[in-house]
């Protein structure tokens, strides 16, 4: 019992020494609540992260759909949206169609400019022309084929993300679970 207090101890005196350092960013949040998700939240040290990805599950296959975040990752002026799929135990082989895939951005239809997929890993990187990534809500469409699993097509609807403004609090110094 001792112990116990003892470590319970150490820990509150641990995080009361963090301090909370708000970092201003611009990032992109799915629109729709149903793309959340079910499971949300963070053992980092991230305070009040926002869900930046759009879930779809087909069978037991999901695809998360995120932008990374504007203001940290794309200084260049691009939207660079990532598809990640995975299946429990086994590797994926999806394929991506860059050509079939587009972001609805200010009123403008754009295709990726470049598309980065590897066979070794289950991840694409979409990256779209400048100026791109700005608007208050930009939608990713898909047209049937734009992603295989296995060489069968597999049926996105469009996903709609909207920008927040607001800052994200970081811990320091931090001690993720």
């Amino acid at each position: 019992m001792r112990h116990l207090l003892s470590v319970l101890a150490l820990g509150v005196s641990g995080l009361a020494a963090c301090a909370p350092v708000p970092i201003p960013g611009k990032i992109y949040v799915p629109a729709n609540a149903a793309d959340l998700p079910k499971e949300t939240g963070s053992s980092s040290c991230v305070f009040n992260e926002p869900e930046k990805s759009a879930l779809r599950s087909f069978g037991d296959i999901e695809f998360k759909i995120f932008e990374p975040g504007t203001e940290l990752n794309n200084r260049d002026g691009q939207a660079d949206f990532w598809i990640l799929a995975r299946r429990t135990g086994k590797p994926l082989g999806f394929a991506v169609d860059a050509n079939r895939i587009s972001l609805q951005d200010d009123g403008r239809r754009l295709k990726p400019e470049s598309i980065v997929k590897t066979s070794a890993t289950d991840v694409a990187r979409l990256k779209f022309p400048a100026p791109s990534g700005d608007a208050k809500q930009v939608t990713l469409s898909f047209q049937p084929g734009a992603i295989t699993v296995q060489g069968r097509p597999v049926t996105f609807a469009p996903i709609t993300f909207k920008r927040i403004n607001d800052p994200t609090v970081y811990l320091f110094p931090c001690l993720p679970a």
